[in-house]
């Protein structure tokens, strides 16, 4: 999902800001300070996450904030005093860009490390990267048509194209990715098992060590006796004949 949310298109922000109307000497200028704003914002959501905020909630509000700027950033196209509304949208990508790294950009990768199962996490994280590259290859076909004067000329409204793609992974995120702050891998695994909702993972109480010695060493132990009884039945049958 994070390749929905117009990270390619920030990722060619001098670009972008060329076709929004601004001049090349300042769209260059707002790169470094946008790569930046992209390194404290890893910092800031590491703080975040201190704090105690769960990667659900910084995840799904990321995306909610990221399409509202989305939004703004394809009716900037609309005005006709361009040397504004272009330096309103370099402002606003930088803004896009703290958004970003403070909760999408940084958080995916510790969702993708704490969702997937153990026993299959190798596999999951493979077909997830697989996926990833896929959808990357598409996006970057995409994105250069949408931005190039000569193609089909978007410009802002480029915006619009994402943030169509980030709705679409709001509502995704809103039922399907739960809540893993707080829980061990186990506690997960019962969860997924259990079939709680995404949305009720958080509030829902459970105990791994209940559940696996219910489940593991006392049921594993159940069976030996009753083995154990059938196989004394099985004698004292053998005798009797």
């Amino acid at each position: 999902m994070t390749l929905s949310e117009g990270i390619l298109t920030a990722s060619k922000v001098s670009i972008f800001l060329e076709q929004a109307g601004l001049s090349p000497k300042y769209a260059l200028d707002f790169t470094p300070g946008k790569q930046g704003i992209n390194m404290a914002g890893v910092f800031g959501c590491w703080f975040l996450l201190s704090l105690g905020i769960g990667r659900r909630t910084l995840y799904l509000y990321g995306l909610c904030g990221l399409f509202t700027m989305l939004m703004v950033l394809g009716l900037l196209g609309l005005p006709p005093d361009r040397d504004a509304a272009s330096l309103a949208t370099g402002s606003m990508m930088l803004i896009w860009a703290a958004v970003y790294q403070l909760t999408v950009g940084t958080v995916c990768f510790s969702l993708v490390a704490e969702l997937s199962t153990r026993r299959l996490q190798i596999k999951t994280v493979a077909l997830g990267r697989a996926a990833y590259n896929v959808i990357a290859i598409i996006c970057n076909v995409l994105t250069p048509y949408m931005l190039n004067p000569t193609a089909w000329n978007w410009g802002n409204f480029a915006a619009f194209f994402w943030a169509g793609a980030a709705s679409m992974c709001i509502t995704y995120t809103y039922f399907r990715i739960p809540e893993p702050s707080g829980r061990s891998f186990a506690e997960l695994d019962i969860l997924f098992e259990r079939g709680v909702s995404a949305r009720k993972f958080k509030g829902t109480k459970v105990d791994a060590f209940e559940e696996n010695v219910k489940g593991g060493a006392f049921g594993q132990y159940e069976e030996k006796i009753r083995s154990v009884e059938n196989v004394q039945r099985a004698c004292r049958y053998l005798r009797v004949q």
